[in-house]
C-alpha cells in the first residue's frame, strides 16, 4: 500500500533532478525509496522520523549517500532542515499536530517549494461511494470491531475512533499556515483483505479505537476477523493535498 501511495505523492510533488527534498515521517523508508528513483546524482533527501526503530529499519534497507537520516518530530522540522525544494509526507500527517507541522514545513521550504501529503478514508470524511453504501459482504474493519466487542469486552465510547478530518478543514489549515493549496485529488487503490490486515496490525492504528483492550486482544480480534471475512478486494480511497509556498 505504501509503495502505491509513495509513487503518487512523488509524482504530485513533481520531483526531479538535483533537488533537496524532505521525506517527513519517513517510517521504514518506502517513500525515500520512491524519491531516490526520481532524483539525480546530486540530490539530497532528508528522511526524518521520530521513531529510532523505524529509522533503524529504513537504514538497513536503504544505503545511498544521497540520503541524510534525522531522528526528530515532524513539528521540529524547521529546527532540523532548511532551504528545501519539496516536502513529502506519506500516510502520517494526521498523526502530527498539523498546524504546527504545516508552519514548520513552510519555514523549511524555499519560495515556490511544494508540500504534498495524504490522508486515508479512515481518518477523513468523504461522500459515500456506491460500494460503501451497499457492500457485498461485511468488511474486515467492521468484523474486527464486532469481535472486539463480543469476544474481548470492548466498550465503544462516543468519539472512540478519533476525530475525523475534512478536506476543507485540512486545506484551510494549510492556507492559515501561508500555503497556496494547488489541488486535493482523490486517489484510489485496489485494497486486498491481506493489506487491510497488515495495516491494522500496526499498533498505532488500533490503539485509538480500542484503548480499553491490550495489544494482544487487539491482535487476536484482527486474526479472528481475518479468518472469517470474505477475501474479496475493495477500493481504498485517499485524498492528497498539494500545496506551494508562495514565491
Amino acid at each position: 500500500m505504501y509503495a502505491d501511495t509513495s509513487n503518487d505523492l512523488v509524482r504530485l510533488a513533481e520531483i526531479s533532478g538535483d533537488q533537496t527534498i524532505v521525506d517527513l515521517a519517513c517510517g521504514t523508508g518506502q517513500t525515500t525509496h520512491a524519491l531516490l528513483s526520481k532524483v539525480g546524482s546530486g540530490a539530497t533527501i532528508h528522511s526524518l522520523d521520530s521513531s529510532p526503530a523505524m529509522l533503524r529499519v529504513a537504514q538497513s534497507v536503504i544505503d545511498d549517500e544521497r540520503v541524510v537520516w534525522h531522528e526528530a518530530k515532524a513539528e521540529a522540522l524547521a529546527d532540523t532542515v532548511s532551504d528545501v525544494d519539496a516536502v513529502v509526507c506519506n500516510s502520517a500527517i494526521w498523526q502530527t499536530d498539523m498546524p504546527t507541522t504545516f508552519a514548520a514545513v513552510k519555514a523549511t521550504l524555499r519560495s515556490g517549494g511544494r508540500f504534498v501529503c495524504n490522508i486515508g478514508r479512515q481518518f477523513l470524511m468523504l461522500p459515500f461511494t456506491e460500494e460503501e453504501l451497499h457492500p457485498r459482504a461485511v468488511g474486515l474493519h467492521d468484523l474486527v470491531h464486532a469481535i472486539a466487542v463480543l469476544e474481548h469486552g470492548h466498550i465503544p465510547r462516543p468519539g472512540g475512533r478519533g476525530r475525523l478530518l475534512t478536506i476543507d478543514g485540512v486545506a484551510e489549515e494549510l492556507r492559515h499556515a501561508g500555503f497556496n493549496v494547488i489541488d486535493t485529488p482523490e486517489l484510489r487503490y485496489e485494497d486486498t483483505v491481506e493489506r487491510q490486515r497488515d495495516w491494522l496490525s500496526i499498533p498505532i492504528f488500533t490503539e485509538r479505537s480500542y484503548p480499553d483492550l491490550t495489544i494482544e486482544q487487539r491482535q487476536a480480534s484482527i486474526s479472528s476477523a481475518y479468518g472469517r471475512v470474505a477475501k474479496a478486494s475493495t477500493t481504498s480511497r485517499w485524498i492528497a493535498f498539494v500545496a506551494e509556498k508562495p514565491a
